[in-house]
């Protein structure tokens, strides 16, 4: 409240209002009028020369009327439109991207079609579903996303050629993971050797999360205000460093440690916090017994029932901590996930 009050404040005074977002070196300055914008541009050249002793690029450095041209920032490409009595923010996925998706995406539908010495195809599809789901990730804020990637899928379709007596409609086992959960709707999911192909054309805008104004690192309240978001049971962690594990690399127990705080003290598939150390287990998704790593990204942090359920191979033990656990459907697929890393049967109740 104080800040929207001081906002106000500041409008009487001679300071013009202006908008600064940055991301690393990169930064846009949002100004209400194009005379505001050349003062701005000129006062921020001279300040970063004076001071920093810094040079600004003239050709990427530019005023934009963002109500009749785009500016990209950060490969996304953004104009003002008019919508009834407003203006409404217009974004796209920049022509540059578009051409590096474009280009990777067939590279990757080739690597399936042939992989390269030592790789299978199923870690082909893995590594494809990989980009195009990050992809996804990163430009799914732009307003007209669905638009660009419909149009990165028509000209990947004529690669996707090759893979046509490979591509199936329907799996032979149901089995569920992310790729199903996220384009399970989607006419253009298909299947190979059992394994769903992520379609590069489906995807939704999605709006992004706002943020609270109090959380910020520049005073004691909104640094408060940050480490309460944090809720890491400090307790609990402090047994975890004391705790002595026999057998177990140095490489584990960093790790161990990381991926405690990282999961905020809870379990990563039913999401409750840990009440005894005892309860704590860091699981191999690719157990150590058939190769597996101590690598963090072959780690996760479950609770002992759940490390069980994973690795159980007779229906008795299943059907145990099944009753025990008692996961929701949300659930139960983490567990088949993690199962399937493991190399074990998906788990069918």
């Amino acid at each position: 409240m104080r800040m929207v009050q001081k906002t106000r404040a500041m409008r009487d005074t001679r300071l013009k209002e202006m908008y600064i977002v940055r991301y690393a070196d990169d930064f846009r300055i949002f100004c209400r009028t194009t005379n505001e914008a050349n003062r701005t541009m000129a006062a921020v050249k001279q300040w970063l020369k004076q001071r920093l002793r810094l040079e600004v690029s003239d050709e990427k450095s530019r005023v934009v009327n963002l109500k009749e041209n785009y500016s990209d920032f950060l490969s996304i490409k953004m104009k003002l439109k008019q919508k009834k009595d407003k203006l409404v923010l217009q974004s796209k996925v920049c022509a540059k991207a578009v051409k590096r998706i474009k280009s990777a995406a067939k590279e990757k539908i080739k690597e399936i079609a042939r992989p390269s010495k030592g790789k299978t195809i199923t870690r082909a599809v893995l590594d494809y579903n990989a980009f195009v789901t990050g992809e996804h990730n990163y430009y799914q804020l732009a307003t007209d996303v669905s638009l660009d990637f419909a149009n990165i899928g028509y000209h990947t379709n004529a690669t996707f050629k090759r893979l046509k007596r490979k591509l199936k409609r329907k799996p032979k086992t149901g089995t569920i993971n992310a790729v199903t959960e996220r384009y399970g709707l989607s006419e253009q999911l298909h299947w190979i050797r059992d394994t769903p192909v992520a379609p590069i054309s489906y995807v939704q805008t999605c709006a992004p999360m706002g943020k609270k104004r109090s959380v910020q690192k520049y005073t004691p309240e909104g640094r408060k205000e940050i480490h309460k978001n944090l809720g890491i049971d400090t307790y609990m962690l402090r047994f975890m460093l004391r705790q002595k594990l026999f057998g177990r690399s140095a490489e584990y127990m960093d790790n161990r440690l990381s991926l405690f705080c990282a999961q905020y003290g809870k379990c990563a598939v039913t999401g409750r916090a840990f009440e005894l150390l005892e309860d704590i287990h860091c699981c191999h998704k690719f157990p150590k017994s058939k190769g597996g790593k101590d690598k963090y990204q072959n780690l996760i942090i479950v609770h002992v029932d759940v490390h069980t359920l994973i690795h159980a191979t007779t229906q008795l033990t299943i059907e145990k901590y099944i009753a025990r656990i008692r996961p929701n459907k949300q659930q139960l697929n983490k567990i088949n996930k993690l199962r399937k890393e493991a190399e074990y049967p998906p788990i069918i109740v």
